[in-house]
């Protein structure tokens, strides 16, 4: 599902992607006013300043809006440094909830500038990196979160998530243990918590958390796919049976496609797996070996 743009309290998103956070509309508005930098010249200037202020942490808003009156509030140079830094970490939040996260991470670093002691602002950051695909900096800013808030359970999951990316999905399983024995229920904790699993070496222990993440989401593609990639070696058709579902659930998403396609080839199924690979390709999935693999199907 893609998000172009919707309200801040209703932020849809996928049910095992995190969403970014946004600093709630009375503590945003009173830090930008109260860490003002120097009095406003007039009762209109300082009504204008707290209207923007107050905009720019609206969760009724669409992050369009958001980015709007938080950049408005940011140009009005009355914020102080708190202030800013918080302007800046919802407008980083907004661009996030577009998938704009280069945008987003900018404006975080921005915000670290101005004021750094923020937990939830090293959080929308890390989650900004892990976006990024740079998990080691993604590590790093969590880590940083949970220096400051060491009870947060969305820095936890995104510290664990960022242990995974890097290779250390031992250290991050006790992590997702703990979050799951406080809401059992939380599939995106479940969901990386088997990733860690499969990553270990632990198939079983993977498939069990899926299926549980599958048993109450059954449309969770990213759920699906973790079930086909584990089972391609212990159980290819049942492999192809979960890529033909999450095709059926998603079917503009090439990820299902090219990893079907590589199955199949690697089979010996030959047309079937073109057939594949070159949707795949129609929807965008970029990589030099289907870029090979087709440049040889055609020669």
């Amino acid at each position: 599902m893609t998000r172009t743009d919707t309200s801040l309290r209703a932020r849809a998103r996928p049910a095992l992607r995190a969403a970014p956070r946004f600093a709630t509309v009375s503590a945003a508005a009173a830090a930008l006013i109260a860490c003002a930098a120097a009095p406003v010249d007039t009762a209109v200037a300082q009504a204008q300043v707290e209207a923007f202020a107050r905009a720019c942490g609206d969760p009724e808003a669409t992050a369009t809006d958001v980015i709007k009156n938080c950049s408005r509030a940011l140009q009005t140079n009355q914020l102080g440094s708190k202030g800013a830094a918080q302007a800046f970490l919802n407008r980083g939040a907004a661009f996030a909830t577009l998938n704009k996260h280069q945008e987003a991470l900018a404006d975080f670093d921005r915000a670290v500038e101005s004021f750094s002691d923020i937990a939830l602002l090293w959080s929308n950051r890390g989650r900004a990196l892990l976006r990024l695909d740079r998990p080691q900096e993604a590590l790093e800013s969590y880590e940083r979160a949970l220096s400051m808030a060491p009870r947060d359970a969305e820095s936890e999951l995104g510290r664990a998530t960022a242990l995974i990316e890097v290779g250390r999905a031992g250290e991050a399983i006790p992590a997702l243990n703990a979050l799951i024995e406080a809401e059992p229920r939380n599939l995106r904790v479940i969901y990386q918590r088997a990733r860690a699993h499969q990553a270990t070496g632990d198939a079983d222990a993977a498939l069990a958390d899926v299926a549980a993440v599958l048993d109450a989401a059954p449309n969770a593609v990213a759920a699906r796919l973790l079930e086909a990639q584990i089972l391609e070696e212990r159980d290819p058709a049942g492999a192809r049976a979960s890529y033909a579902a999450a095709i059926e659930t998603a079917p503009d998403d090439p990820r299902a496609y090219y990893r079907r396609g590589r199955l199949l080839d690697r089979a010996g199924q030959s047309d079937a797996a073109l057939v594949d690979l070159k949707r795949a390709w129609e929807l965008g999935y970029r990589d030099e070996w289907l870029n090979d693999r087709l440049v040889n199907a055609e020669q």
